[in-house]
């Protein structure tokens, strides 16, 4: 079932909200002092096209080659407890985690797709080009972050690849809105909670439209980023920890970034703690 609801009009636990009964009230993002600063600077979240990422089998299909440039995501873990693996694989144990509310992207409490699946959650923004170029120029934007999704891990490789052509009787058609939701059992450790945007519809009724393999090889996309914006109220409840290994002049840095563009924030600045030799 789906339906916009606006979601300050729904209950805690609402069976119809995913956001509500799967996902805690805020994530956390462990990244480096430059990337602290983009956000502060420019209130907005970057999502990175998935075949960028570090894990190549990210966006495995059966049926849909190079269908992992059709992906842009922002990663965040649900794991409260800080985490040396995470601390050390993104920041080098010098950077920064930065806790935020699930809901942090524009329009956050307005008219959302409320869904029991949350593959197919849709948070309703602003429009965000994504652009391909090639044989036949195409222009798409989204409206939609999807999200917030919990990453569903597998043992067995062959279970991370999706089925893109859905054989629905005399109309097949192309549907990508589960790619970027599915990884390997050895990144478990990170309880990842993704929030997504599609560089095309999500679907296609018609396997010869723009959405197929051989549009995407005539057409690919050339967009690597999008920076998709905060709610304003968003870096209100913001929270920061210094990596183990941050220095004081480092520390200082944090402290100035968040004077100058999120005072609410220099208040709930903390010290890691892990300790290190």
């Amino acid at each position: 079932m789906m339906s916009s609801i606006p979601l300050n009009t729904l209950a805690p636990h609402d069976p119809r909200c995913t956001v509500f009964n799967t996902c805690p009230k805020t994530l956390f993002h462990y990244t480096s002092i430059e990337t602290l600063a983009l956000i502060l600077s420019t209130k907005t979240i970057r999502f990175n096209r998935l075949d960028r990422v570090l894990d190549h089998r990210e966006a495995m299909t059966e049926d849909f080659s190079d269908a992992q440039t059709l992906v842009f995501a922002s990663c965040w873990t649900s794991q409260s407890t800080e985490s040396f693996a995470l601390w050390n694989l993104y920041t080098k144990c010098k950077g920064v985690r930065i806790e935020m509310p699930t809901l942090m992207f524009k329009g956050r409490h307005d008219n959302h797709k409320v869904t029991t699946n949350d593959i197919y959650y849709e948070i309703m923004g602003a429009d965000y080009e994504i652009v391909r170029r090639g044989k036949q120029y195409t222009g798409l934007s989204g409206s939609t972050v999807m999200g917030p999704t919990k990453m569903r891990y597998f043992e067995d490789p062959k279970d991370l690849e999706i089925t893109c052509i859905k054989n629905v009787p005399e109309h097949p058609f192309y549907d990508v809105r589960e790619l970027g939701t599915r990884k390997h059992a050895p990144w478990r450790f990170e309880e990842e909670v993704r929030f997504r945007l599609l560089a095309t519809f999500g679907y296609s009724m018609n396997k010869d439209q723009a959405l197929s393999p051989q549009s995407l090889k005539d057409s690919p996309v050339f967009t690597e980023f999008v920076d998709v914006e905060m709610d304003a109220s968003a870096l209100n409840n913001a929270r920061i920890i210094l990596g183990p290994t941050t220095s004081s002049e480092e520390h200082g840095i944090v402290e100035s970034l968040c004077e100058k563009h999120a005072t609410p924030i220099s208040s709930h600045i903390s010290k890691s703690l892990i300790k290190l030799r």
